[in-house]
């Protein structure tokens, strides 16, 4: 029987965790689809309008994508030297 390590004990009960970029994985085929699909070029940010508007589209994968994207705008990602995100 393997022995667990305790790091993979405290990622269960919600302790301490890497929190590097890599937690989240995007197939490559699918990255840069929901630009693609909104028509924002690659690299820009979707401009919240039309995310919103995309979470009410009668596309439900459309919809489930702006609602993660949305959800992501929210995370506590690194601030720049201004102090803002």
């Amino acid at each position: 029987m393997a022995k667990k390590s305790d790091n993979d004990a405290d990622d269960k009960k919600g302790g301490k965790r890497d929190n590097d970029a890599d937690d989240i994985k995007i197939k490559p085929s699918h990255e840069g689809k929901l630009h693609k699909a909104l028509g924002v070029p690659a690299g820009n940010k979707i401009p919240l309008k039309r995310l919103d508007a995309a979470e009410h589209a009668g596309n439900p994968v459309l919809a489930k994508e702006a609602r993660f994207a949305v959800n992501e705008r929210a995370w506590n990602h690194p601030k720049n030297k201004h102090g803002r995100r």
